[in-house]
C-alpha cells in the first residue's frame, strides 16, 4: 500500500476517536480510550513489518561495570511497549478482527506475556537474564516465521482484496450518481446512540440486529421524507467502540439543481434517525455544520465539473471503506458492515442541463 493512501487511512482511523453525537449538533466529546487502542495497532502494525523484514537480533546482555544488563534495539524497544497491548485494545474493541500483521503479532507475544505477566518492566527483572531475552528473542522469530508462511500471505491477500473492494465499489457508485447530474448536493451525517443506551454493558445493551433494523427503518422513513425523485443514492459504514457502541458513518447524495441548504437537510435526516427509527434512542452529528473544519471538504453542493471537489468526496470515502485495513467489526455469516445504494441505470435520455465536462477524470451487496 502506498504511503500517501496509508496515510489517508490512519488519519481516518484516528477521526474515529473521536465523538460529536449531539441532537442539538453542539457537543464535542473526545474518546481518549479508543485513541489510544487505536495508536497501538498502527503501531504494532507497523513494527510487525519491520520485524518481519529485518534480521536483527532485537534483545541482548551487555556489560556496563562488571555486571551484566538487559538492553534492546530501537525495534526491540517498541515491542516492549506492546507486549500487552491486546489487553487495552481489547478492550475497546472488543468484538473486532484486525489486521493480519496485528493477529500475527498477538499470537506471537501470548507466551511470553502470559510467562511473564507480573513483569511489565524488562529492565527490573532480577531473574537469569538469559531467560528473559531467550524468552523476548523467540516472539521476535515466531512472528518472522508467521508472516513468512503461505497461510499468511493468503490471508493478508484476502484482507487487501475486501478492503480495496468496498473502497473501488463506493467510487464507482459515486461517478455513477455523478454521471446524469449537474450538481450533487452531498451530505454527511454520524448515527449514533444516546449516552444512557451506550452505558450499558455491550453485551447486554444494542445487539446486531437492533441496530440493523434502525438503519433499514432509518432508510424507508428517508425515502418517503425527501421530495421524489431528488434522493440519489446513499452509503454507510457501521462501527463500534466501547465510548460510543454501534454506530454509522453515512453519506447521502441528493440532486443537487432540486435541493439546497445542506446544513437543514442534515438536521432533518439526523432527527429522523432520533426520534423515528430510532424512537429517541439515538443522536448523530451533522458534519456539514461544521465542512470548514475539513482540509479537505467534498461535501455541500458538489458541481459535476468541479474536479477538486469531487476528488475530495472521493478522499471521504476512504473513511467509509478502507479503515478496514486496520480493523473491522467480526460478524457472523454474511452480515455486513458496509454498504451503499443500487448502481443507478442510465437513462435512455440525459437530464437536467448540459454541462462542460470537467478537466479530467482520474447494490447493497457488499461486505
Amino acid at each position: 500500500m502506498k504511503a500517501k493512501e496509508l496515510k489517508h487511512i490512519e488519519a481516518a482511523m484516528l477521526e474515529s476517536t473521536a465523538s460529536y453525537f449531539d441532537s442539538n449538533d453542539t457537543g464535542v466529546m473526545s474518546v481518549g480510550g479508543e485513541r489510544s487502542a487505536v495508536l497501538k495497532i498502527r503501531d504494532i502494525e507497523s513494527l510487525a513489518r519491520e520485524i518481519s523484514t529485518s534480521d536483527e537480533v532485537c534483545f541482548y546482555q551487555k556489560d556496563m561495570r562488571g555486571r551484566a544488563r538487559f538492553a534492546a534495539t530501537k525495534m526491540g524497544e517498541r515491542l516492549l511497549t506492546n507486549i500487552w497491548a491486546k489487553e487495552v485494545i481489547d478492550k475497546y474493541y472488543p468484538i473486532h478482527d484486525f489486521n493480519p500483521f496485528v493477529k500475527a503479532f498477538f499470537e506471537s507475544v501470548e507466551e511470553h506475556a502470559q510467562a511473564f505477566h507480573s513483569l511489565r518492566k524488562a529492565q527490573s527483572f532480577d531473574g537469569d537474564l538469559l531467560v528473559l531475552i531467550d524468552s523476548l528473542n523467540r516472539v521476535v522469530e515466531r512472528l518472522r516465521r508467521a508472516v513468512k508462511s503461505k497461510d499468511f500471505k493468503n490471508e493478508i491477500s484476502s484482507h487487501r482484496r475486501l478492503s480495496n473492494k468496498n473502497h473501488k465499489s463506493l467510487i464507482s457508485y459515486i461517478d455513477a450518481v455523478f454521471e446524469e447530474r449537474s450538481r450533487l448536493l452531498v451530505l454527511r451525517v454520524d448515527l449514533g446512540y444516546s449516552k444512557s443506551v451506550v452505558q450499558r454493558h455491550f453485551r447486554e445493551g444494542l445487539q446486531f440486529e437492533d441496530v440493523k433494523k434502525h438503519r433499514e427503518r432509518f432508510l424507508r422513513l428517508l425515502r418517503a421524507r425527501v421530495p421524489p425523485t431528488t434522493f440519489l443514492g446513499h452509503a454507510w459504514k457501521l462501527e463500534f467502540g466501547l465510548s460510543k457502541s454501534f454506530h454509522y458513518h453515512c453519506m447521502f447524495f441528493l440532486d443537487g439543481s432540486k435541493l439546497r441548504e445542506d446544513i437543514v437537510w442534515g438536521k432533518i435526516i439526523g432527527e429522523l434517525w432520533v426520534e423515528n427509527a430510532t424512537k429517541g434512542q439515538g443522536v448523530y452529528y451533522n458534519c456539514n455544520r461544521r465542512k470548514n473544519v475539513y482540509r479537505a471538504c467534498g461535501i455541500g453542493m458538489v458541481e459535476h465539473s468541479d474536479k477538486g471537489m469531487r476528488e475530495n468526496l472521493k478522499k471521504a470515502a476512504i473513511y467509509l471503506t478502507k479503515i478496514e485495513y486496520y480493523m473491522r467489526i467480526a460478524t457472523e455469516g454474511r452480515a455486513r458492515t458496509f454498504g451503499r445504494g443500487e448502481m443507478p441505470k442510465k437513462p435512455l435520455k440525459k437530464r437536467g442541463r448540459p454541462r462542460g465536462a470537467p478537466a479530467s477524470e482520474g447494490g447493497e451487496a457488499i461486505a
